[in-house]
């Protein structure tokens, strides 16, 4: 969690769009709205960027080979070990394998001898909720394993009667925030608001510029090491 409050980033944006000097009654654009466009920017950093804000600690798996985040989580940043049976103690390092690499040495690694202790672990980027864990877990007693995980931040509560509340992501996304509060404030405007479009389309571009593509980041927001593993 951050230190900058929304009301903070709500200020700068209000400065922004040059309604500072306006009372909050008169504004085009409410703190209601405002503070609906933080949040929105906080999970709109979280999808570009996966690495954003990291869910870590020991998780439980589920039977077989194949494991599924949980619906708030975005993408599998790394399983370093794992924490036994019941989550505390903790045991042996997991590697990371490449997943093709793996179907071609052994085509039937979903049907080794289950095991709570995991070995290696494997996914396809393009399916980053889904993950493999190399032996099969059992049909009971399942294993733990300490993960990290990208995660959608959780939205923000509106305290009583201000917006004196710190954003979930680190003070670094501040300007990033700011010009996401920007855009959706002319977004709001697209439809029938001469040049409202042109210029959320602009800020979103500097928010997009800040955070960096979804793309590119990716690359960066995942466990790649380039060092193959023997695998038994």
């Amino acid at each position: 969690m951050g230190t900058v409050l929304a009301s903070a980033i709500m200020a700068a944006a209000t400065g922004l769009l040059q309604e500072e000097n306006e009372e909050a009654s008169e504004r085009r654009w409410t703190d209601a709205w405002l503070f609906d466009g933080v949040n929105r920017g906080q999970r709109e950093i979280c999808f570009l960027k996966p690495d954003t804000y990291v869910l870590s600690g020991a998780v439980k798996l589920a039977a077989g080979t194949w494991q599924t985040l949980a619906a708030n989580e975005l993408a599998l940043l790394r399983i370093s070990h794992n924490m036994g049976t019941d989550g505390i103690t903790a045991g042996r390092l997991v590697t990371k394998v490449d997943l093709e690499k793996m179907q071609a040495w052994n085509p039937f690694f979903a049907a080794l001898d289950p095991t709570a202790a995991v070995k290696h672990y494997a996914y396809d980027d393009r399916t980053p909720k889904l993950f493999a864990v190399i032996p099969p877990q059992p049909a009971t007693n399942q294993g733990y394993v300490w993960m990290q995980r990208g995660a959608l931040a959780p939205d923000l509560v509106k305290p009583a009667g201000s917006y004196d509340v710190a954003i979930e992501l680190g003070d670094e996304y501040e300007n990033a925030l700011v010009y996401y509060d920007v855009f959706w404030a002319y977004a709001k405007d697209a439809d029938f608001s001469p040049g409202a479009r042109e210029r959320a389309t602009a800020w979103y571009q500097l928010f997009a510029g800040l955070v960096g593509k979804k793309e590119q980041v990716e690359a960066e927001a995942v466990d790649r090491s380039t060092e193959q593993h023997e695998i038994s």
